[in-house]
């Protein structure tokens, strides 16, 4: 549960927290109440209607305060008077005597500073003369004992060095004897060691030379093998620079196109050149990658692979993760062999299977490369999908091997699906020339290229439901239709992922028997069996090299397009020659001389100072000051209490169909906004009463909202109390309404500040008002009057808003039943088989002081049993006293209080007071008409309704009447009682009017007579303008002279 709305049950008192304000609902039976045709709001007693509360007015003196203080802290006597009583102000002169009195404590601030500043700057100046004085001859004084102790001090300090100079100079002598005994063996040995490296330097500088043109040479042969490579680099860049780029993705770049000129043919892609980036240890094979003269095959298990004369090898029952290697696939440029890992990547699944259950082993066929292609050419048996990972590796030591591949694949037919994947996890760059009749096509979240090539049937095979001429998957000759079924795939990695899809799935059991039948006639074609008979098992039927589907992989014809890796600029070498050694001569110290040290000579004694007189103080001077009292009778503040209907309307003395409606208090902080109260006064309650008329409406307490004059949300700084019951008050409530000086009766909403000293600083004091919306609906029943105030606590006293009053009309529609000429009643009488009558649907009129309209309809329920529709009808709409508050333009005619109408289009003046009317028929060919007003006949359910457009009923505000009536033409078809009942909806208000009449049995004929025709109502064509008037419409739905006088209550 949110903050925003949380209960705690305590008996049958309910504390809710709204938005962080706690309030107490006061949970019981609410009093009865008797209601006449005007209700009155319970009245709020209050101790205040006109604001007789006399504040203190603190006037902020802190300055005077400090002035004083200051001046008490440099030694001025300070005189404080008695305080001088201002009297008593109002909220418009309370300004102004604040601003007197804050003046007058200016002018004395300013006094008592002048006298302290005149004071202190004497007695700083007398204590400056003095502080000067004594501290120069404190300072005479110092320096003068100072001197003599750093004199005895320094006749010491000299003494002493002197006896320690003259010891340091005996010390120092013998120490400079030693040293040059030193300097005299060190020199003799650098000389000694620099006649063996003068032999030395000879033979080592021979062997620098002789490395050093070492160097140079291997330098000289890496220098040509650069200039090669970067010939071959630079024109490698060349090349690509003068091709243009068809396609690219990271790593990879196609350029060239396809030579149309060589269409059935693979040089069809030699113009092609793709070219590898940026791939670390990316290689290319030496001619192709498939099967070579070498090539060889195992597999990881045992029994997994079979070995024929007839076949490279035989796949048997594979498994997810079996796998089988063929052996030097491919060479690298450098010579190394190249080996490749199939391994399943998933259980296969059986492409003959019956009743659940494979027919047969799935075996896949490696053909020999008899022909030379260089293909790995796989013939499928009784398998759907072949689905494997490929894993490149060096057969020599098993490292794997990252290839650059450009692959063109031919022979995609039959509806058979390819898809190849890279190490990436991409479908790498796949050229799907314009003609190639392969689709893309997603297969288990993946692409796969499909073989689409059709051609017509040229016979009928009722067998499979086929006609001659329907489309059916043919057979391309391989490199013959290049493109047709070829693509190019284009990657790069050490490990491929490769799905090959036959394109049928697993065959149906007629196709099951057609395949038994086409080994039977093949094997006794061989001669194998007799005619007629079948002792061939599923195996051999379903697992043989007849039935299976055929794909070739890789092989020279694969390897058509050229590849090119692309290399990085090749790395100037660089010479770097080792140096000679030139052996210096060595640096010879020089033997120290001794200088022995002066002794110091004794100073003379100091002389004692001479000393200034010091001057004598200020006398300390007098200052009188004196305070102010202020008070203040505020202006009564004047609250406002406002009704709105949903669209923000001001509905105060209105009538409203719609009852929910919301009452909105403001509070009026503006007579407190001159002048600070003190504290005392502050700290007093500051709330807000709503006593709720009991009974006459209920409020929607979560959809209350507390706003200040900005729009902020103000609720977390109240208390919110909603009481149902005098009863029941609580005594913390109690005890809040005395303070407030309030007697509210029944049920009521109180809303105090929690921190009084807080709300007056931040919303008082500053005028921002606070605005509570209330969120209601009205209970009163019709032609009752609702009438709302509320009360605005201030410093414990309340102050009454205005009184709002809000109005349930009582009104009904009206439901008449008119003879066809419009000129009779016939409510309750009596109605001829045959008879043509209207029904008058009277809609209430709405007042003229009303809620905002957007709803207005009718409905009535036709006893299609008795009353047959006939399709015609009538309508009117009138609306009187309207005023246009500003001048208006309108798409509709009106006619002005003086009789003058103002056309469609043309200005209505300020001011003016207009009315309109519309009358219109089932044939007014309006499309303002067809806009205003919509007609429905609802023929199954024997319903006709009208709906007034919502938009035309929100612009006429909420001032002037509004009215509709609507004729609709029947025929009396059966005898008995016929009630019609007419719905009036009103802004959600359902109002209903009933009308019976009665048709006797007819006669029994004693001969059949031919029918007169009855006449219809006249189509009256298309409204003009607005339809001030639809012509002379039907006149027969006139009322005059009908005897019926329209009554609306």
């Amino acid at each position: 549960m949110s903050k925003t709305q949380e209960f705690k049950a305590y008996g049958s008192i309910r504390k809710m927290k709204v938005g962080g304000a706690c309030g107490v609902i006061l949970a019981l039976a609410m009093l009865g109440m008797v209601f006449s045709s005007t209700t009155s709001a319970d009245e709020v007693s209050v101790n205040a209607s006109e604001n007789k509360t006399i504040l203190e007015v603190p006037i902020v003196h802190e300055k005077l305060d400090k002035a004083i203080a200051e001046a008490k802290e440099a030694g001025v006597k300070v005189d404080v008077g008695v305080t001088q009583d201002k009297g008593v102000a109002t909220t418009d002169t309370v300004a102004d005597k604040q601003k007197e009195i804050e003046a007058d404590y200016v002018n004395q601030e300013k006094n008592v500073k002048t006298v302290t500043d005149d004071y202190s700057s004497k007695v700083d100046k007398t204590t400056k003369e003095r502080e000067v004085i004594e501290k120069e001859n404190k300072d005479k004084q110092d320096k003068f004992e100072k001197a003599v102790k750093d004199h005895e001090a320094e006749v010491k300090r000299i003494e002493a060095e002197n006896k320690a100079i003259l010891a340091d100079n005996d010390k120092k002598q013998k120490e400079t004897e030693v040293e040059n005994a030193r300097i005299k063996r060190d020199n003799a040995q650098k000389e000694a060691d620099y006649k063996t490296a003068l032999a030395n330097q000879k033979s080592f500088n021979e062997n620098v030379d002789k490395e050093n043109a070492a160097a140079k040479s291997t330098y000289e042969t890496k220098l040509e093998e650069y200039r090669k490579k970067l010939a071959v680099y630079e024109k490698q860049q060349a090349e690509l620079n003068n091709k243009d780029l068809k396609i690219e993705k990271p790593h990879i770049k196609v350029y060239g196109d396809y030579d149309e000129s060589q269409r059935g043919s693979l040089n069809y892609y030699k113009k092609l050149l793709v070219s590898f980036e940026g791939i670390e240890g990316l290689i290319d094979v030496k001619d192709y990658i498939g099967l070579h003269s070498d090539s060889s095959i195992t597999a990881s298990r045992e029994g997994l692979l079979s070995k024929s004369d007839e076949f490279f090898g035989e796949i048997v029952s594979p498994k997810a993760g079996d796998s089988f290697t063929i052996h030097n696939v491919a060479e690298s440029k450098d010579g190394n062999k190249i080996s490749a890992r199939f391994t399943f990547n998933k259980e296969v699944e059986a492409e003959w299977v019956k009743n659940g259950k494979s027919l047969s082993p799935t075996k896949i066929y490696i053909h020999k490369d008899d022909s030379g292609s260089g293909s790995i050419n796989f013939l499928f048996a009784n398998l759907v999908e072949f689905n494997t990972k490929i894993e490149f590796f060096y057969e020599k030591d098993k490292k794997e091997v990252i290839l650059a591949l450009a692959s063109a694949f031919n022979d995609i037919d039959y509806g058979q699906e390819l898809n190849l994947t890279y190490q990436d996890g991409s479908e790498g760059i796949v050229l799907n020339p314009n003609g190639s009749d392969v689709q893309k096509v997603v297969r288990d979240g993946k692409n796969y290229y499909k073989g689409e090539y059709k051609t017509p049937w040229t016979y009928d095979v009722p067998a499979r439901g086929v006609k001659a001429g329907d489309l059916g998957y043919a057979n391309v000759q391989d490199e013959k239709d290049i493109p047709r079924g070829s693509i190019v795939s284009i990657g790069y990695g050490s490990t491929l992922n490769l799905g090959y899809y036959n394109g049928v799935g697993q065959r149906t059991p007629d196709e099951i028997e057609e395949e038994r039948i086409r080994a039977i006639q093949r094997k006794f074609n061989e001669r194998i069996i007799d005619e007629g008979k079948n002792n061939l098992s599923d195996s051999a039927v379903f697992s043989s090299k007849y039935v299976g589907w055929a794909v070739g992989l890789f092989g020279k014809a694969s390897a058509t397009v050229p590849i090119n890796i692309h290399v990085n600029p090749p790395i100037k070498p660089e010479l770097k020659p080792k140096d000679t050694k030139e052996i210096p001569k060595p640096k010879l110290e020089k033997p120290r001389e001794f200088v022995p040290r002066t002794t110091l000579p004794i100073p003379p004694a100091p002389t004692p100072p001479e000393k200034k007189k010091i001057p004598e103080m200020p006398l300390v001077p007098t200052v009188k000051v004196n305070y102010s009292r202020l008070r203040v009778k505020p202006s009564t503040p004047k609250p406002v209490k406002a009704i709105t209907d949903n669209y923000g309307h001001n509905i105060d003395g209105a009538t409203t169909f719609d009852k929910n409606v919301k009452f909105s208090l403001t509070t009026d902080y503006k007579p407190y906004s001159t002048f600070t109260a003190d504290s005392k006064n502050v700290a007093k309650t500051w709330a807000l009463a709503d006593d709720v008329q009991d009974g006459a409406y209920m409020v929607y307490d979560s959809k209350i909202t507390m706003k200040d004059s900005i729009g902020k949300d103000v609720k977390a700084l109240f208390n919110m109390y909603h009481v149902l019951s005098e009863k029941e008050r609580t005594q913390e409530i109690q005890n809040i309404l005395k303070e407030a000086g309030l007697n509210p009766k029944g049920e009521f909403y109180l809303w105090v500040a929690k921190d009084s000293t807080s709300f007056y600083q931040n919303y008082v004091k500053q005028a921002k008002n606070i605005t509570i919306d209330l969120p209601a609906r009205l209970l009163v029943k019709a032609g009752e009057v609702v009438e709302n105030e509320f009360v605005q606590v201030d410093y414990g006293n309340g102050y009454k808003s205005n009184l709002v009053t809000v109005k349930v009309p009582d009104v009904k529609p009206e439901k008449h039943v008119l003879d066809r000429s419009g000129k009779k009643v016939l409510d309750g009488k009596e109605v001829q088989l045959g008879d043509f009558i209207q029904y008058l649907l009277d809609g209430v009129t709405v007042p003229e002081k009303h809620d905002t309209l957007y709803q207005y309809d009718g409905l009535d329920k036709l006893d299609t049993k008795h009353d047959r529709y006939t399709g015609n009808w009538k309508g009117i709409i009138k609306g009187t006293e309207y005023t246009a508050e500003k001048e208006l333009v309108l798409p509709y005619d009106v006619t002005l209080k003086d009789g003058k109408v103002v056309k469609a289009g043309d200005k209505i003046a300020k001011g003016s007071s207009y009315a309109f009317t519309f009358e219109f028929n089932q044939g007014t060919n309006s499309e303002f008409i067809k806009k205003l007003v919509t007609v429905k006949w609802d023929d199954k359910g024997g319903q006709w309704s009208y709906v007034i457009n919502q938009d035309f009923l929100n612009s006429l505000g909420v001032k002037g009447t509004f009215d509709a009536d609507f004729y609709i033409e029947v025929e009396r078809i059966a005898a008995g009682e016929v009630e019609n009942t007419f719905v009036n909806i009103v802004n959600g208000q359902e109002m209903t009017a009933k009308v019976t009449t009665h048709t006797p049995e007819p006669p029994k004929p004693s001969e059949p007579k031919k029918p007169n025709p009855q006449p219809s109502l006249p189509n009256t064509g298309t409204a003009s303008s607005m339809l001030p008037v639809v012509g002379m419409i039907l006149g027969l739905l006139s009322l005059a002279g009908a005897g019926l006088r329209k009554h609306k209550k």
